[in-house]
């Protein structure tokens, strides 16, 4: 019988607890629901198996070098740069293939070379340069001395007052994926779907903002998977479940790179409706293929480390 390779099924209700939290509404839960951040096998999402511009890496980049491509995109020559390196495919260590990226546009004047290059200096050494996804390296600092690990929970931010605890967690641990998420208009507008949503259960409505907020969910995925691994606890924006704290403690890393990483996100949600079905387990990783190396990654953690609290 082949091996369910995916989050035991208490591991797949943890998006509950955080949907209690104001920040994201009253999105409701049942057993439906999936796991980490409640990632549906279906919408518009799918497989990503189209290039480099559909992977995690690029979808930091956009983040960490939001000020660069907006600058970009109004130039056509880096403009089509941008589009080229999104179709090509990824490197072993996620970045963009060198080869095909030495093949895309080039600049064709003073304003196409000064967008270009700013984009490229981003990338190599700027913020760019820190996302994981890519290849980069962490940060040497960051709410804790000498944090090491993924660049999204390594945010610097000041101390908050709040009196409402989930709020007063999200701005001391998350603020940065937090601001992103408010000044990107795809990310809040699908924070705001899901706070009008109406269906009975979180994975219903992830399905719906998705056909109602297309590539939103990535973005919102990243804001809500800071605070999963920070904020799990009852009285900040969790619900107290033993695995949810576990894998945020023990497992943050290869939580984070499966959620940031949009076909490891949904295939975790497709299997956790499985029911540990082999047949429709086998379905969902040949649905979602690019994500089986970063699921198992985190499945193997989450066996070592958390095989008590979360069964």
């Amino acid at each position: 019988m082949t091996k369910q390779r995916g989050l035991p099924a208490v591991a797949r209700s943890l998006a509950c607890g955080l949907l209690a939290l104001a920040v994201f509404g009253a999105a409701s839960c049942s057993s439906e629901s999936s796991g980490g951040s409640g990632n549906p096998d279906s919408g518009t999402g799918g497989s990503t198996a189209q290039g480099w511009g559909q992977g995690a890496c690029a979808t930091c980049v956009q983040t960490a070098c939001a000020s660069e491509l907006q600058t970009c995109g109004q130039d056509p020559t880096c403009a089509a740069h941008w589009s080229c390196l999104g179709a090509c495919p990824a490197a072993p260590n996620g970045d963009v293939d060198d080869a095909c990226e030495a093949a895309c546009p080039k600049a064709g004047g003073s304003v196409s070379e000064a967008a270009i290059g700013a984009l490229v200096e981003c990338r190599g050494s700027g913020p760019g340069a820190a996302c994981l996804e890519c290849g980069g390296a962490p940060p040497d600092s960051g709410p804790d001395a000498g944090c090491t690990d993924h660049p999204l929970l390594c945010q610097s931010c000041a101390p908050n007052d709040d009196p409402n605890l989930c709020f007063k967690c999200e701005e001391e641990r998350c603020c940065d994926s937090y601001a992103e998420c408010k000044g990107d208009a795809v990310c809040d507008a699908y924070v705001q779907c899901m706070k009008a949503c109406t269906m009975p259960t979180f994975r219903e409505c992830v399905g719906e903002c998705d056909v109602e907020v297309p590539g939103g969910f990535p973005k919102f995925n990243r804001r809500l998977a800071c605070v999963f691994v920070h904020c799990p606890e009852a009285e900040t924006c969790g619900n107290g479940e033993p695995c949810s704290i576990c894998v945020g403690q023990q497992c943050p890393n290869e939580y984070v790179a499966c959620e940031l990483d949009e076909s490891c996100a949904r295939l975790g949600s497709c299997i956790g409706t499985c029911a540990g079905s082999a047949a429709c387990n086998d379905d969902c990783r040949s649905q979602y293929t690019d994500g089986t190396a970063l699921n198992d990654a985190l499945f193997d953690c989450v066996t070592v480390h958390c095989v008590d609290a979360c069964n």
